[in-house]
This record gives C-alpha cells, sequence and structure tokens, in this order.
C-alpha cells in the first residue's frame, strides 16, 4: 500500500510559528521529507491534491508540507538551512539564484540522468528556467503568464497583444466611470496596490522596449526606452486619472487590484492565473487578455519551480518527490484545482488543460498561447534580484505617489543601482 501522508501544516507569521498538526513519527521503512511552499490555504489545498495523485509514484515517502508567507519566505527558508533544521524541498521562483549562489541548493542534472527524466520533453523551452552556469537547480512546477483581466460588460474591446500604449490607454479612459467617491467609480486600469510589485512595473518597461539591465548585465534605467516604460506605468493615474492612486487604494482598503476588479469596480487589471479561480462566481462577463507589447515584450511568466536543498539527507527521494509532482497525475491535478497553469508541456496540450472548465463564461485560452508566444519576457534573475527589486520599488513607489516624474525616477534607480547593488 502506498504511504504518502502530507503532515503538519504549519502557517509562520512573522517569528511565531502555529502547527494545524502534529507532526508524525517517521514510520518503518519510510523517508519522510519536508517541502517548504509560501502561500496560502489554496496552495496547500493544490500541493496535497498533487501529492495524492502522484501517490503511486511515492511509496514509501511521507511529506511534512511547511507553509510561510510569502514576503517572509526567502530569509526564512535561509535561516533554516544555515540552522541545520530539516528542509528537503523547497518551491523556488525569481530568487532561485539567490540560494543557488550561495550552495543551498542542488544541481539536479545528475539527478534527472540518473532517473532518465528527458527535460526537454517535459518542460520544453522552460527547462532551463531556474538554470545557472550549466546546472538546473529547480524543475518548473507551474507557470501562468501575467494576463490582463477584462471586463467586458464596460469594455468596447479587450486588449490584443500588438496594441500599442496609447491604444490600451484609449481602450482604459473609454472604460472609466467615475463615480461620487472613489468606492463608486469603475476604474479603466489597477495599476497597483497599497504600492508596486515588480512584475507591474517590469511588464510596462519592457512593453516600451526598455529592460532593466542590459546585455552586459548592467543597470539599464539611462535608456529612453525603459524611461519610457516607466511614464506609461504611471500615466493611468498621472496623465488620465483612470487608475486609483496609491492613495486611493489606502481609502479602498485594498493591498492588490484583484478585489476591484472581482468586485466589478475595474475594467482592466494585470495579474497571474491564480486569480481565475477566484471569478467563477462572478456577476459580470469577463475574459483575458495578454498584456500589449507594440514595442518589446512585457509578459512575466510567473513561474514556481520545486527545488532540493543541499541539506537535504535524502536527496534522491527529494528528487523522487519533485519528479513526482511534476509528472502528468499530479500536473492534471493543478487543473482540476484551478491554481495555476501546469508546466509540464504534455499536459499543456491534452484536452483536459485547453477544454478545462477554468470560467462559467467562456474564455480565450488563445491569449494564454500568444502571452507566452508572443510576449514573455527573458527576464535577468540573478543572485542580486530581490535587492534590486528592493532598490526600483522603492523608487517607483515615489514615481506613483507623484512626489517625481519618470526620468527622476530612472535617474535616482540607475544611481541607487549602481552604488548599492553592483
Amino acid at each position: 500500500m502506498n504511504r504518502i501522508v502530507s503532515v503538519c501544516l504549519m502557517m509562520v507569521l512573522a517569528t511565531t510559528a502555529f502547527a494545524t498538526g502534529e507532526q508524525e513519527q517517521q514510520s518503518e521503512g519510510t523517508t519522510q521529507l519536508v517541502l517548504a511552499i509560501w502561500g496560502g490555504d489554496n496552495d496547500i489545498a493544490a500541493f496535497e491534491a498533487m501529492i495524492a495523485a502522484a501517490a503511486d509514484s511515492l511509496e514509501g515517502i511521507e511529506v511534512e508540507i511547511l507553509l510561510f508567507p510569502r514576503s517572509e519566505f526567502d530569509q526564512t527558508i535561509t535561516t533554516r538551512i544555515v540552522g541545520g533544521q530539516q528542509i528537503d524541498v523547497i518551491g523556488i521562483a525569481e530568487s532561485v539564484h539567490q540560494f543557488s549562489s550561495r550552495n543551498q541548493l542542488l544541481p539536479l542534472n545528475d539527478l534527472a540522468a540518473a532517473a532518465g527524466l528527458d527535460l526537454q520533453e517535459r518542460f520544453g523551452a522552460n527547462k532551463d528556467l531556474y538554470a545557472r552556469d550549466g546546472n538546473v537547480y529547480a524543475l518548473p512546477l507551474r507557470g501562468g503568464p501575467m494576463i490582463i483581466y477584462s471586463n467586458m460588460d464596460v469594455l468596447a474591446q479587450k486588449p490584443e497583444i500588438d496594441w500599442s500604449f496609447e491604444q490600451f490607454m484609449d481602450a482604459a479612459v473609454g472604460a472609466f466611470s467615475p463615480g461620487a467617491t472613489v468606492a463608486d467609480t469603475t476604474w479603466g486600469f489597477v495599476p497597483a496596490g497599497d504600492g508596486t510589485w515588480w512584475p507591474w512595473y517590469t511588464s510596462f518597461i519592457y512593453a516600451a522596449g526598455g529592460s532593466i539591465l542590459d546585455r552586459d548585465g548592467r543597470p539599464n534605467f539611462d535608456d529612453p526606452a525603459t524611461v519610457r516604460g516607466l511614464e506609461n506605468y504611471a500615466a493611468f493615474i498621472h496623465r488620465t486619472g483612470v487608475g486609483p492612486s496609491l492613495e486611493d487604494m489606502a481609502d479602498l482598503g485594498q493591498t492588490s487590484p484583484d478585489p476591484l476588479f472581482n468586485s466589478g469596480r475595474a475594467a482592466m487589471i494585470a495579474t497571474g492565473w491564480w486569480n481565475v479561480g477566484s471569478l467563477q462566481d462572478a456577476d459580470f462577463r469577463w475574459d483575458i487578455a495578454p498584456i500589449p507589447n507594440g514595442n518589446g515584450r512585457g509578459t512575466v511568466v510567473f513561474g514556481q519551480g520545486l527545488a532540493v536543498t543541499s541539506v537535504s539527507e535524502h536527496a534522491p527521494e527529494a528528487f523522487r518527490l519533485v519528479e513526482a509532482l511534476t509528472d502528468v497525475a499530479a500536473q492534471e491535478s493543478i487543473i482540476d484545482s484551478r491554481w495555476d497553469i501546469p508546466a509540464n508541456v504534455q499536459v499543456l496540450s491534452s484536452d483536459a488543460f485547453l477544454n478545462a472548465a477554468w470560467s462559467a463564461n467562456e474564455l480565450d485560452m488563445a491569449a494564454v498561447a500568444d502571452a507566452i508566444a508572443q510576449g514573455a519576457i527573458s527576464l535577468p534573475y540573478n543572485p542580486e534580484w530581490n535587492q534590486m527589486q528592493d532598490v526600483i520599488g522603492n523608487v517607483v513607489n515615489e514615481l506613483l505617489a507623484g512626489n517625481i516624474d519618470a526620468a527622476q525616477a530612472a535617474a535616482r534607480i540607475q544611481a541607487d543601482l549602481l552604488s548599492q547593488v553592483f
């Protein structure tokens, strides 16, 4: 009988841990692995479903899932690794090389070869998403693109991939409907929450033909196209007023654009596929669209991979877990839970994915293919990624607040990156 048990679900808030179950003792003849992820209850449910679906591949393995807030994840994992606490497999994203550069992740090349796993066959072009210097440090688990959620009750037409920024702005202006208060307003496009988030401003920078780093890996905020991207990002607030300011979002009590769209108070937002599951009972017609990138590529592909830590004492078993969760059975359960878009290319081309009941109304699934094929940005993930985004985000918040203009923001970011990071 297969024995795969998800035990000891743990939410860690700040420095206090709250366990929702008692950790089981390792059973005779089994290996207990610790898997750390970030998120909320839906993420736990998704991983439990994947583990259950992969039961036949996980004979003799028990899995303990630790759940941490996203904002605390990287630091918490680092502390556990340095402190010698057991942690075998971790969810990983853009901070992958923050860990790999400190030798805290195992290269998976040899483990994959020993298992007979063809990474190209399983993941296609994304096989090297988490690679550095020829070593693969994580296998892709999920990878939905940033998309434009479109309220078709207020939009005359949803965005298209080859639209210019001005066409996108015109659509936002046309859908904007001011109310007596900010709470009564239907916004054309919501660019930020209680502050900015790197995928938002990054999308506009790259869609304008700019970039965060140049081809030599140096800051590129002295490029006019990068400045134009920052200007476009802030334009919804400062040029046309069809997007809520940071102050407006605070007055609305919102930290993210998603709830505004879900309540029908936004014509368009840009966020990940995870919001699809929140719109099953929407009382308005909605659809998805790619981020317009008439001058570049503007789609951030949200990945999450699974990595084996260098402190794991059960590396072969840990890789079995990673392999199983990226195989067909577990990946199909991602569709069933409407959690995100699977990373396994066999599943992506299956009827299970293409004909999934993502929404009560029909969605333009071709927009997902367009976003990835024609819009995906090749982001310069590096060991300094998080430090870079802290520097950039602090200044972009001042831009959105109206304290500086785009040219001033770009000049400050360029100087701060050169003095503080590079």
